[in-house]
């Protein structure tokens, strides 16, 4: 008993100074003098815009346009949509964006350009790539898609990219990140989905997707894209009406995991 009375003062007080100790303030030096440093930490931020949020000549290109194939003509061209029958439109939030198209038709197209740029202070890279649909009227089965990818790690005017020609929507993902995976961006570096207008870019590798089914002249016409299509094919029969809805999402992470 008398060992309990001379311990428990001495565990208070250790107590006491363990409190002390994590609830005091910690400085490390002095900067400038009499004022404590101040710890700074990286951040990762990407930000993704549209074309008409940036300054010339970025801007030139259209947020997004309605487009339509013509075989009628020869070549077998894509044009812009006259009369206009179907509508796209562009939407972003956060690192997602969104397009919708409505009262789509066999033969319609949209042509969209947006980009992502590391405007935070670390390196990092792309995590995952993502896509969901809202497709009511069963049309994404057989959307087909036209995509380049161009990228430069370190930002500039000289890049090198990729495109995929004839993919559906679903299988975007998959080649996104197989293009981009270990690739690190140091701040200021970019992805976009189209060919920025004062970009020097070298393509290093076209894939055509051997059963997208739409038509050879139209697959070679598309061969030289430099924007994102999304294309409803000319042998496809969408319900009077139909629209859809897509929703594109990079996450990216620090460079190092």
């Amino acid at each position: 008993m008398k060992k309990l009375v001379l311990l428990l003062p001495i565990a208070v007080l250790a107590l006491s100074i363990t409190y002390a100790g994590f609830t005091s303030t910690l400085y490390i030096g002095q900067e400038p003098p009499g004022e404590p440093n101040i710890v700074h930490t990286g951040t990762m931020d990407w930000v993704l815009y549209l074309p008409s949020e940036l300054g010339w000549p970025i801007s030139i290109l259209p947020d997004i346009i309605d487009a339509v194939y013509n075989p009628s003509v020869f070549p077998p061209v894509v044009i812009p949509e006259k009369p206009d029958i179907a509508s796209a439109s562009i939407s972003k939030s956060g690192d997602t964006v969104s397009i919708t198209l409505t009262n789509v038709y066999p033969g319609y197209g949209a042509v969209a350009h947006f980009i992502y740029i590391n405007e935070g202070t670390i390196p990092s890279k792309l995590r995952d790539a993502s896509i969901t649909i809202d497709d009511p009227y069963n049309v994404a089965k057989d959307v087909r898609t036209a995509v380049i990818i161009v990228w430069n790690t370190t930002g500039g005017s000289l890049a090198e990219g990729v495109a995929f020609i004839g993919f559906n929507l679903t299988d975007l993902p998959g080649l996104i990140e197989t293009v981009l995976k270990d690739k690190v961006f140091q701040p200021g570096g970019w992805i976009a989905f189209c060919k920025p207008n004062n970009t020097t870019v070298t393509i290093t590798d076209v894939e055509i997707n051997p059963n997208s089914g739409l038509p050879q002249d139209m697959v070679n016409y598309l061969n030289n894209t430099d924007s994102f299509w999304i294309i409803i094919p000319p042998n496809s029969t969408p319900p009077q009406g139909a629209w859809l809805r897509f929703n594109l999402t990079l996450t990216f992470g620090q460079f190092n995991e």
